[in-house]
């Protein structure tokens, strides 16, 4: 952890970063999102990321240009977080994220009623993560992960 605070995220790989490959899969936006709203992206895993033994890596990285704050020694005017969700239908995500209003939250943004289905272990955790303008957050599975396919995404 304390090496992130130094190196940062590593030496970047525009190829790598722009482009799929047999195993490694990119999905990428590049918009504007209002604030106190939230952008909901759904993705399939293959069938062998689940079932095929050997190690595996679900990576989500979040980079954003915020407004300033120019009244505060602390620079961010806002603050943007991601969160990964498995066997969630995405209408059922917006519909509970549509409930909530987003900016009288301080801490906890996940409505209690989709919660179990969030993937929590990220590393680093939401908190240290959020405080950036670039956002990394890593999973390993060293084992078969517990995500069931046959759930609606």
């Amino acid at each position: 952890m304390d090496l992130l605070n130094v190196y940062g995220y590593g030496k970047p790989n525009l190829e790598k970063a722009l482009n799929s490959s047999k195993n490694q899969v990119i999905l990428m936006s590049d918009n504007r999102i209002k604030l106190n709203d939230f952008h909901i992206y759904s993705f399939y895993l293959p069938k062998d990321f689940v079932e095929v033994s050997g190690n595996k890596r679900l990576s989500v990285t979040l980079v954003f240009n915020p407004l300033v704050n120019q009244n505060r020694s602390d620079y961010l005017g806002v603050i943007m977080e991601t969160h990964l969700f498995k066997e969630a239908n995405i209408n059922s995500i917006r519909e509970k994220y549509g409930n909530i209003n987003i900016g009288d939250i301080a801490e906890d943004i996940v409505p209690g009623s989709i919660k179990r289905n969030e993937i929590k272990t990220f590393r680093p955790g939401i908190t240290t993560r959020k405080r950036g303008v670039h956002q990394k957050g890593v999973i390993e599975y060293k084992r078969r992960p517990r995500i069931d396919l046959d759930v609606c995404v």
